[in-house]
C-alpha cells in the first residue's frame, strides 16, 4: 500500500529533524492530476509555517530521489490542528478524555458513526462514552477518528 511505503521512507527523516510524524492522508484529485499527499507533522512546542516548509523541502527531496509516486502529485505538509485525526493507537491513548467523531467500517451496537468521549484504550480496544452508554470498538474497525475541539 502506498501509505505504508511513504511512511517507511518519510517517518525517520522527518523525526530526525525534531518533528513528530503524525500521519499521512492521500486523496485523489479530479481529471487524473495525480494524488494530493497530505502529511501531518507536529512538535512538542507547536508547529509553525516555517517548520512545515522545512519538513516539506525534506519530504519533496526524498519523494523525488526515491521516485515513490509514479504520477504527478501535490504535497501538502500541515499541522494536525486542534481537530487532529488519529492514525495510531499511541495517538489515541494520548488523547483519552477528548471528544471524537468516529466513523466505523462495520457498525457496533447499530452505530456506524459515533460522537463520543474516548474513555480508555486497552490493547486494541477503545472504550467510548456515547450518550451515557459505553461502546467498545476495535481500533482496526475505525475508518476515521477525529478530535472535536472544545473551545
Amino acid at each position: 500500500m502506498i501509505v505504508d511505503k511513504l511512511l517507511e521512507h518519510l517517518k525517520e527523516p522527518v523525526e530526525s529533524m525534531g518533528y513528530i510524524f503524525w500521519g499521512i492522508e492521500i486523496e485523489s484529485r479530479p481529471k487524473g492530476n495525480g494524488p494530493l499527499i497530505r502529511i501531518y507533522v507536529d512538535h512538542e512546542e507547536g508547529i509553525s509555517v516555517s517548520d512545515c516548509q522545512k519538513a516539506s523541502n525534506q519530504i519533496t527531496a526524498i519523494l523525488d530521489v526515491e521516485d515513490l509516486i509514479a504520477s504527478d502529485y501535490v504535497l501538502e505538509v500541515s499541522s494536525p490542528g486542534a481537530d487532529r485525526r488519529v492514525f495510531t493507537l499511541p495517538q489515541a491513548k494520548s488523547l483519552e478524555g477528548f471528544q471524537f467523531k468516529v466513523r466505523l467500517f462495520t457498525a457496533v451496537e447499530n452505530r456506524k458513526n459515533l460522537k463520543a468521549k474516548l474513555e480508555s484504550v486497552d490493547g486494541n480496544t477503545l472504550t467510548f462514552l456515547v450518550e451515557n452508554e459505553t461502546v467498545k470498538v476495535d481500533f482496526d474497525n475505525i475508518d476515521k477518528m477525529r478530535v472535536i475541539p472544545q473551545w
